[in-house]
């Protein structure tokens, strides 16, 4: 709601152009400080489920106030969306996209 950087209203025109289902998350927070807002915060909030309005502040008047991270709202609806789990490769690349090398890779070590 703070951030400086991208105004909210400005981010939730996204949802006017995108298409698909979509579901915009407002925190309370700034730029930075939404990012590294842990879970368990007591400080925390964000905003959810306001209408697919045109108008930016017609979805804050209908949003939610959830207290917390958003984190945790996100954690749940990226499960939602990705499927199950699957085991780790065996090894590196396939036999369409091999290997370069071996980690952390050469340009680790370019000066």
């Amino acid at each position: 709601m703070t951030d400086h950087i991208v105004p909210w209203q400005s981010a939730y025109g996204a949802t006017q152009m995108l298409g698909g289902p979509s579901q915009f998350v407002l925190s309370s927070s700034g730029h930075i400080q939404s990012l590294v807002n842990p879970p368990g915060n007591p400080k925390a909030s964000y905003r959810i489920d306001g209408p697919n309005a045109p108008d930016p502040e017609s979805w804050l008047r209908g949003s939610t106030e959830v207290r917390g991270s958003w984190w945790e709202h996100w954690a749940r609806w990226i499960g939602e969306q990705s499927g199950g789990q699957v085991p780790a490769a065996a090894r590196l690349g396939s036999e369409r996209y091999p290997a370069m090398e071996a980690a952390p890779g050469r340009y680790v070590h370019d000066t």
